[in-house]
């Protein structure tokens, strides 16, 4: 075993001149390790692997009917929706109950609807292949068709993979037309970025859908350049490609005349600008009319005639340049007729008319400059509905009426705000969720007020050609997706609920009826062999909402025996005691700001199972402390990609696992707080643990840990706090030298036990790295340490030691951990590597009964991504690609025993007697 003993004596000279009238370190430490909390004077802990990031995609002559793609549908009395979470469900409206549902794998896009079929069209869809040990993934699209001619068991009875990133889809006759773009995906620091990869390629596809048990590809066309934008009619699809080096869209000409599919690439006519969305192309009388934002120069707004007449030859008719809109950005546009409605902005917002009656000769016949901007325009007659943003007084979602009887004159009849200072609308984004109905307008808005905090709502405004009037509203849960009418009520749909509302009095909307769509699932706990807690969370309420199960469950959609609620406020963490349930929750001050963590105070309630028909809730104990929120993530290496030079993969963030503990009959709670009752350390503490009896929830006292670091003692977070029996082990550091120019900063461990009941630690022993897992029966404690190498790298480390719980340590085994090693997951007899290294490794270590280390063989999951999600010391439980769980089977040959798909990332995994649960929260 070597030395880890602090300074080398060739750098003792060197130190003391650098230090000379500075304070003397401590240097009476026994193990000191690398502090790499900053990268000043190190190399990247992982290397650039031997491949490049993979790029990945994520994503006759008879008149034919275009038919445009939704996320909902209806049938009679049966609404169909394509739900982010939870796939194709199926709602009766008329009994208000979710009849059917059907796993549509990916992020939904679109659906379309016969009698007896759904057509579903989803991107970022994995197609997994598994070798030997080995997944392997393709991210693309896919086309779902789904037999629904009994709704209570829809069944997918086919699927049709598709290149790239869906753009968006037509149907026409038995055809289906997809459009999508190869993408790859670039990480910096942490945060994901989508960026376009010049060159790549476009695909139109078109996929015979007659046969619904097998769908078939007619034709594809590739090309260059990323189609971003489509435009359908009846004989062509037109796909636009921005340039943004050169500022013009490349717009390409798809003939879809044949009814069996074919597809003829013709001509590519190029416009100034960019082209936003599919708002700002309309193809009547054999010419294609097209608006676009030029940024460079200044920003231009310039709309373009082109001739498709002849659809191997575009030729542009005329080009005309808005002069009065330079310097403003381009927002609605819509085409009506031989008209053209155009909004731009940079301080006001004018709206301008154009006449394109004659399409070599576009004519601006007018304009009007109101107060902020729009970003939708609906056509109706001589007046225009127009959805939109009023600035006079911060940004607030508006609606405005304009009367254009008159083009050369148009004005503003009336607008109406919604909000305080501050308010936006999914509308914005997705103009279908604001409804223009026959004298009433249906417009989603989000914000904040003092007295509830954050909303979302469905504001009603009656409309007439003389005006509009601000009517009632209601609250929702989630942002709305669609609202529609249907027999005597209106509906309003978000991604977590169906709200069904009479809307007799406008003034004074009602929800009669909510029905969840898909709930925030924070947590299942199992009680015992028999009984299971579902825990579930409400952001917009504060509510956490408790469900009993009869375990093994049987199907994830088991009816609960019964359930309970509490406000909370926040779900910190849920902690199994006997038959009950301890839920830790944060709530947040009213101080005018929202939620800020930093002031939240902590919410304690038990709810007691042992009937499980009837759970019973103790009144909530609220303390004068916070729950402790320090995040941490899964760190990963920085691969390299010939395009994009270094680049690092998205964190797998989640709070520290461990924030509340059952220790003996005490709960305790890690937390922060203004002053601790008493502190263990001999430094000012930033953090600590709440302490309480965990039967009646009284007696709570607060402990600080005045420790220089907790947590906080590589460059990412370590979750260094754990319970030991009837005790806490308590993980710490202390700076052991500073970094400069001519020394490496070095940081000094140590371990303590805490005594909870008396409030007592015993004393710390200096470790050789960070705590993986202590067994206090073997009295093994497991290391990750890390270690400066004369070039500037670091070692990393595994070691184990003997430690009574007061003595100092002694060593028993070490290795070295594998080049890319990220997370270290101690299981017992099994520690468990993350590892990336030309792909994603899980490296089984088996722990001796006395320290010793043997290294199992790489498990080659996958050379993409994956993580691990937990394990027990047979079995593994990898996240591969983010859309499948993979189980591994640890042994003498390990091996892939399941892979599952999924429709959400699972952020904790929990073990019952016969069944392990995945949590994934809105996706179940």
């Amino acid at each position: 075993m070597k030395s880890r003993k602090t300074l080398g004596v060739a750098l003792v000279l060197i130190t003391l001149t650098i230090t000379l009238g500075c304070p003397p370190p401590r240097t009476d430490y026994e193990y000191t390790s690398a502090d790499t909390r900053s990268g000043g004077w190190r190399l990247p802990l992982f290397g650039a692997p031997d491949s490049a990031l993979e790029d990945i995609a994520n994503d006759g002559g008879e008149v034919r009917e275009v038919i445009e793609p939704d996320v909902i549908r209806r049938q009679g009395d049966l609404l169909f929706v394509l739900n982010q979470h939870r796939g194709l469900l199926i709602v009766d409206l008329a009994e208000n109950k979710l009849v059917g549902q059907a796993a549509t794998y990916g992020f939904p896009r679109d659906i379309y609807l016969t009698p007896t079929r759904a057509y579903v069209l989803v991107s970022q869809a994995a197609d997994y292949t598994v070798v030997g040990n080995t997944v392997r993934y393709e991210i693309g699209s896919r086309l779902f068709v789904v037999d629904i001619t009994d709704p209570s068991q829809p069944e997918v009875q086919s699927s049709f993979s598709l290149p790239g990133d869906l753009v968006d889809s037509r149907i026409v006759g038995d055809v289906l037309y997809a459009v999508s773009a190869a993408y790859y995906w670039g990480w910096t620091d942490g945060d994901v970025a989508v960026s376009v990869k010049s060159g790549e390629g476009s695909w139109v596809t078109s996929v015979n859908i007659a046969d619904p048990h097998e769908p078939r590809q007619d034709d594809q066309i590739k090309f260059d350049g990323a189609g971003q934008v489509i435009h359908a009619a009846a004989n062509a699809i037109y796909v636009a490609r921005s340039n943004w080096a050169s500022d013009t869209t490349d717009i390409q000409y798809i003939d879809i005349t044949d009814p069996e599919g074919i597809l003829e690439l013709g001509g590519t006519v190029a416009v100034p600008g960019m082209v936003a969305d599919r708002f700002k192309m309309d193809q009547s009388d054999g010419v294609l009319r097209v608006v676009s934002n030029a940024w460079q120069d200044g920003r231009r707004v310039y709309l373009t005639t082109v001739d498709v007449t002849d659809p191997d030859a575009l030729e542009i008719m005329a080009t005309l340049d808005f002069l009065r809109a330079r310097g403003d950005t381009l927002f609605a546009t819509r085409f009506d007729g031989d008209r053209a409605y155009v909004v731009t902005y940079f301080l006001k917002d004018p709206l301008f008319v154009v006449d394109l009656s004659d399409p070599y000769d576009p004519i601006i016949l007018g304009e009007l400059e109101v107060p902020g901007w729009s970003t939708h325009i609906e056509p109706r007659g001589d007046r225009l509905i127009a959805l939109g943003v009023d600035d006079t007084h911060g940004w607030r979602v508006s609606v405005s009426l304009f009367d254009v009887a008159d083009p050369t004159e148009p004005g503003l009849v009336e607008r109406v705000s919604f909000g305080e200072d501050w308010s936006w609308s999914s509308a914005h984004h997705d103009v279908k969720a604001f409804s223009v109905f026959d004298d009433m307008l249906a417009v989603p808005f989000s914000g904040w007020s003092a007295d509830v905090g954050g909303y979302e709502r469905l504001q009603f405004v009656s409309w007439s050609p003389d005006g509009l009037d601000t009517r009632g509203h209601v609250d929702l849960s989630g942002s709305l997706v669609r609202s529609f009418e249907h027999e005597a009520s209106v509906f309003a749909l978000t991604q977590e609920e169906l709200v069904t509302l009479d809307v007799e009095d406008p003034d004074t909307p009602k929800p009669t009826a909510r029905l969840a769509l898909a709930e925030n699932v924070a947590d299942f706990v199992p009680l015992n062999d028999a009984l299971g807690v579902e825990i579930i969370t409400r952001f917009d309420s504060g509510r956490t909402i408790v469900r009993t199960h009869g375990l093994p469950m049987q199907h994830t959609h088991a009816p609960a025996i019964g359930s309970a609620s509490v406000e909370l406020g926040r779900l910190v963490a849920a902690v199994p005691d006997g038959d009950s349930v301890l839920l830790v929750g944060a709530e947040w001050p009213d101080d005018g700001y929202g939620w800020r963590y930093w002031n939240e105070r902590m919410v304690i309630a038990r709810v007691d199972c042992s009937d499980p028909a009837r759970p019973e809730v103790s009144d909530p104990v609220r303390l004068n402390a916070s729950p402790y929120t320090g995040y941490w993530g899964f760190p990963m290496p920085m691969f390299y990609d010939i395009d994009i030079g270094y680049a690092m993969p998205p964190w797998h963030g989640a709070l520290l696992d461990d924030m509340a503990f059952l220790v003996g009959d005490k709960l305790v709670v890690r937390c922060t707080a203004d002053q601790f009752d008493t502190t263990v350390g001999n430094q000012p503490a930033s953090q600590g643990l709440v302490v309480l009896d965990a039967t009646s929830l009284t007696g709570a006292r607060t402990v600080g840990l005045g420790y220089e670091l907790v947590d906080t003692v590589h460059y990412e977070l370590v979750d260094t706090v754990h319970a030991v029996d009837d005790r806490m082990l308590i993980g710490f550091a202390e700076v052991a030298q500073e970094g400069s120019v001519f020394q490496r900063p070095l940081l000094a461990h140590f371990v303590g036990l805490l005594d909870v009941a008396e409030t007592s630690m015993s004393p710390p022993a200096n470790i050789p790295g960070t705590v993986v897992q202590y067994d206090p029966d073997s009295g093994v404690l497991t290391l990750s340490d890390y270690q400066w190498q004369r070039d500037g790298s670091i070692r990393n480390d595994l070691i184990t030691a003997y430690w009574n719980g007061s003595d100092p340590i002694e060593l028993r085994d070490e290795k070295a951990l594998p080049r890319g090693t990220s997370r270290i997951l101690g299981r017992g007899e099994r520690v468990y590597l993350d590892v990336y290294n030309n792909g994603y490794e899980l490296v089984p270590v088996t722990i001796g009964a006395t320290g010793s280390i043997q290294m199992g063989s790489a498990i080659p999951v996958t050379a993409q991504w994956g993580v691990l999600v937990n394990a027990q010391p047979d079995k593994a439980y990898v996240s591969v690609g983010g859309g499948a769980l993979a189980i591994y089977d640890i042994g003498p040959t390990s091996q892939l025993s399941e892979l599952i798909p999924l429709m959400g990332i699972p952020h904790r995994i929990r073990f019952g007697e016969a069944q392990a649960y995945g949590i994934a929260g809105y996706g179940g």
